[in-house]
């Protein structure tokens, strides 16, 4: 459910079924990890990836139609412990970051908060890119992210 800006409010709800071959998978590398070695590690089945559900990522758009900008994106940061990725949003967006298995460590480098399992962050409008590090083998994140309507909901 997402809330729509004014002029769509009395617009028709619709369901949209999306299934999993339809969402695109987009390579995400480690800080630091040049292009050709993140595809032998995607290749591998190890790498980080990020499903692309709503929103662009990397210039790959997700299937979800919305009505304003929106940022869906499910985020499966691999087999690698103590690695640092970059997610790019727009800048001035909302941002919400789930931690749907494992734990991370989230902001910048020194400044990490851990985020356990479970455990929500709400990032800052400012700047449009943060870090994230994947303080578990395995962790799952569900990116969340939007153009702020600063509308009542009603």
């Amino acid at each position: 459910w997402l809330n729509v800006p004014a002029k769509h409010k009395m617009t028709k709800p619709i369901y949209q079924p999306i299934l999993h071959g339809q969402i695109p998978a987009v390579p995400l590398p480690p800080v630091g990890m040049s292009t050709t070695e993140c595809a032998a590690l995607a290749d591998s089945g190890s790498g980080a990836v990020v499903k692309v559900i709503a929103g662009e990522f990397n210039g790959v758009r997700g299937p979800a139609a919305t009505f304003s900008p929106v940022e869906l994106w499910d985020v499966e940061l691999g087999d690698l412990a103590d690695t640092s990725y970059e997610l790019k949003i727009p800048e001035g967006h909302n941002c919400v970051v789930f931690v749907r298995r494992g734990r991370a460590l989230i902001g910048a480098e020194g400044k990490e908060r851990p985020v356990e399992a479970q455990g929500v962050a709400l990032m800052h409008r400012e700047g449009s890119t943060f870090r994230v590090v994947a303080a578990e083998p395995g962790t799952q994140l569900l990116i969340l992210g939007g153009e702020p309507l600063n509308e009542p909901i009603a």
